[in-house]
């Protein structure tokens, strides 16, 4: 890639620093995904072994998508005012103390309050302050830094379950296992605090690690933004009057509602195309382990080529998976798993470089104060919509809607514009 004077950058030049943010954003997505989710499928067992209600276990997964999305529209408007450094620092360590606490649960209310307060701290650490900082600090370089932070989810899902297993049938149980996630959160939020900024020029850096800036230059023209911010034509209620703003949001929100319910039937929908339980547990594995690599190389495609690009890709392959994954033939199922990978890798990094991409460095946080808790909101229904309809219907008339959507998805994708959009006033 270039920048504004037709210099070259390395798309995976993020500096020290700028790794070090990045690493601390992978750590949060895998926590928020390993701690809200995917562990259920070992753990489930253990507290209904010890008294807890199953359906409570499972019911406060959507109650945490609802309070979730309430707290990011919240911090939304809180982060125009705090710095979303010391929120995101501050909800991890939070998150870290109610994981310890959680992991000594004995209760359904000493579950489900631990639990709600987790889910709301991590879902807004990861989609709202992570990201919107990364925006900040790689406006050009976000679909490498997107693309790094979000296999986190793919490699929970592939080593979380394992590692939690091991701890529940070792000498340390499952206790011991929530107490190590906890520290660890708890470390990240130090480190947050200590390390993070909310833009590069706040701490002498340069955004996307470019030194072919002028520092001075850059510095003077981040103030001049932050400045700009303040009467900026891009509120939420002039957003949501765009009409961009409601493809990109149809776009990621049918994709998110695709990629959870399709992950949490998985099992079900294979077992009724004749496969055993432990061969699918290996083709979710093989999933979550291809969905890393993917997710960082479709965030080298958005630097490289676009987000419109690299969305194009994203949103074919995955009407393609699902046509394949549809069949009856199981060399086709074979062949798609990759190509789920590729969706649950690639299509997280769209909701940050879609609104980079069309409004800008500065007017990201707003354009993003609005996608991200939609996206949140979607994926949770996404779990239950899929569910109800697999177990009351079936799991081929649940895909068959999965494909309907992904058509959706990739039509609009069709027509989105990505390039930067201007103001009515500035037309």
């Amino acid at each position: 890639m270039s920048n504004e004077n037709g210099k070259k950058v390395q798309a995976f030049n993020l500096g020290v620093r700028g790794w070090i943010i990045v690493a601390l954003g992978f750590i949060t997505a895998y926590a928020y995904s390993c701690m809200t989710s995917d562990i259920l499928n070992v753990t489930v067992p253990v507290w209904t072994e010890m008294g807890l209600n199953s359906n409570l276990i499972y019911g406060v997964v959507t109650v945490g998508c609802v309070i979730g999305l309430i707290v990011q529209i919240i911090c939304g408007k809180l982060t125009k005012k705090i710095s979303l450094r010391v929120f995101w620092a501050v909800f991890m360590l939070l998150s870290g103390v109610m994981i310890i606490i959680w992991g000594l649960a004995k209760t359904n209310a000493a579950y489900a309050i631990p639990y709600l307060v987790i889910f709301a701290c991590l879902v807004t650490s990861t989609y709202s302050f992570s990201m919107n900082i990364m925006a900040n600090w790689f406006p050009k370089k976000r679909g490498v830094a997107l693309g790094v932070i979000t296999a986190g989810y793919p490699l929970s899902a592939a080593t979380g379950v394992k590692i939690c297993a091991n701890f529940i049938s070792s000498e340390i149980g499952m206790k011991g296992f929530y107490f190590m996630m906890g520290v660890i959160v708890i470390i990240v939020g130090l480190l947050v605090l200590a390390i993070v900024r909310d833009f590069p020029e706040e701490c002498g850096l340069y955004p996307d690690n470019n030194r072919n800036y002028d520092f001075e230059q850059a510095k003077a023209e981040h103030e001049k933004q932050l400045e700009y911010l303040k009467t900026s034509y891009w509120t939420i209620g002039n957003l949501l009057k765009n009409v961009r703003m409601w493809m990109v949001l149809l776009i990621v929100s049918l994709c998110g509602f695709v990629a959870q319910g399709m992950m949490a039937s998985f099992l079900n929908y294979f077992v009724t195309k004749g496969y055993e339980p432990g061969a699918i547990m290996g083709m979710l594995a093989i999933c979550g382990l291809t969905a890393i690599p993917l997710s960082v190389f479709w965030g080298w495609v958005d630097v490289k080529f676009g987000s419109k690009v690299a969305g194009m890709c994203i949103y074919s392959l995955a009407v393609v998976m699902i046509i394949f994954q549809l069949s009856n033939v199981h060399i086709l199922h074979m062949i798609g798993l990759p190509l789920i990978g590729s969706l649950l890798g690639g299509s997280v990094n769209m909701m940050g470089s879609f609104c980079s991409s069309i409004w800008g460095r500065y007017d990201f946080q707003n354009a993003y104060r609005i996608v991200a808790p939609a996206v949140t909101f979607c994926c949770g229904i996404g779990v239950t919509a899929i569910g109800l309809i697999g177990t009351n219907v079936s799991y081929n008339a649940a895909f068959l809607v999965v494909f309907a959507l992904l058509v959706i998805s990739f039509v609009l994708m069709c027509f989105l514009k990505t390039s930067p959009i201007e103001a009515p006033d500035k037309k």
